[in-house]
């Protein structure tokens, strides 16, 4: 059995090797907030955005109910990727407060024993697993837009706004547009797996108070019950193993509060977004009906499941974090409780008290969880 130490549990190094998520922090966090990164993504972030004002200039001066229909899905989902990526450089200093203050007081991975790493490194695992298979997908949907495959028009409208206003010269800017759609897309990602990594990190230390939890009398199995309810040594012992869990649990809550205000203005603006474009897709979706190409079928099909697997991410982690707030409580109910005295029974009632609202990632009355994954 591993001896657990509740005075002083090892601190979680952000920059370390042992992150379980390291791939998620080094691929949207540490990357993608380097200055030559940042350099580059400002650089396209302006270029699209010059390019969506074109597109919308040109609905305006050519405007008909069909050119809005055929195009207006489109361009609404162009606006909400650059929302995403114009707010994956907004919270940057909100991102790196977050790493360097308030994570630097998680626990490591190790301090709940070598049984509660391996449980935790195999989920992480299985996550890393499903994250290089999302990514495989992300890059066979950019394969399939790429107009090798069939022209563009029909997806998107910038061609037809360059050639529109700059004639002879369209060629340069709609190959720069087609390069920089990947740097598009991870910008408008980089935002999502931000806050999935954030939501991880905090299921893992709902997890570690469990273990903790479950492991607060293992030291003393081989003594006599009978010995343990009058044994003051013992008493005062639960008292501050009870008292350092409470302490943290309370301390994840505040973590997690932090968070929610520093990104609340930035999800409500993203859900608003993200039901337009949802409304104007199925609209368009319904009016092309059977005149779509082949190729243009798969590019929405490519479109709306990435989409939905962004949404199933973010509903999962929250699910998770939901999750392991309820096993708390369970491990709580089977402490061994019957034999504490009146100090440590009310500690254990507060906790639990405290526990019974699970600690969830809830926006403008929206929270991540199961329900909330589309189908």
């Amino acid at each position: 059995m591993d001896t657990i130490n509740y005075e002083h549990p090892p601190v979680f190094d952000v920059l370390g090797s042992k992150d379980p998520y390291i791939l998620i922090r080094k691929l949207f966090i540490d990357y993608g907030y380097t200055r030559v990164v940042k350099l580059f993504t400002k650089i396209c972030f302006i270029f699209h955005s010059a390019a969506f004002l074109m597109q919308i200039y040109f609905i305006i001066d050519n405007f008909t109910w069909d050119l809005l229909t055929e195009y207006g899905s489109i361009t609404s989902i162009q606006a909400f990727l650059l929302a995403n990526m114009f707010f994956s450089m907004v919270v940057e200093g909100d991102v790196k407060t977050i790493l360097g203050q308030h994570f630097n007081k998680l626990w490591s991975i190790d301090s709940a024993g070598q049984k509660g790493r391996r449980i935790i490194t195999e989920r992480s695992k299985a996550i890393k697993r499903f994250n290089y298979v999302i990514l495989a997908y992300f890059l066979f949907s950019f394969v399939v837009i790429w107009p090798e495959f069939g022209d563009h028009k029909e997806l998107f409208f910038a061609k037809i706004a360059f050639e529109a206003y700059l004639g002879l010269w369209a060629k340069i800017p709609c190959a720069v547009f087609l390069l920089t759609l990947p740097v598009l897309a991870y910008g408008s990602f980089q935002l999502c797996y931000t806050l999935v990594y954030s939501i991880l990190h905090m299921q893992i230390q709902i997890f570690l108070i469990s273990e903790h939890i479950s492991q607060i009398s293992a030291d003393y199995d081989e003594v006599d019950e009978w010995a343990k309810i009058h044994d003051l040594n013992y008493q005062e012992t639960m008292y501050k193993r009870l008292r350092c869990c409470i302490k943290h649990h309370i301390a994840l809550k505040r973590i997690l509060r932090n968070i929610l205000q520093r990104v609340k203005s930035t999800m409500i603006t993203l859900i608003f977004l993200g039901a337009i474009c949802f409304i104007c897709l199925l609209s368009y979706i319904f009016n092309i009906g059977e005149n779509a190409s082949n190729i243009l079928k798969m590019r929405l099909i490519c479109l709306i499941s990435c989409a939905q697997i962004v949404s199933c991410i973010y509903c999962a982690a929250g699910q998770l974090l939901i999750h392991e707030t309820g096993c708390i409580h369970m491990v709580l109910m089977n402490s061994p409780w019957y034999i504490w005295n009146i100090k440590n029974r009310k500690a254990l009632l507060i906790f639990m008290s405290n526990c019974l609202e699970p600690i969830k990632f809830s926006l403008a009355g929206i929270t991540l969880n199961h329900e909330l994954i589309p189908i």
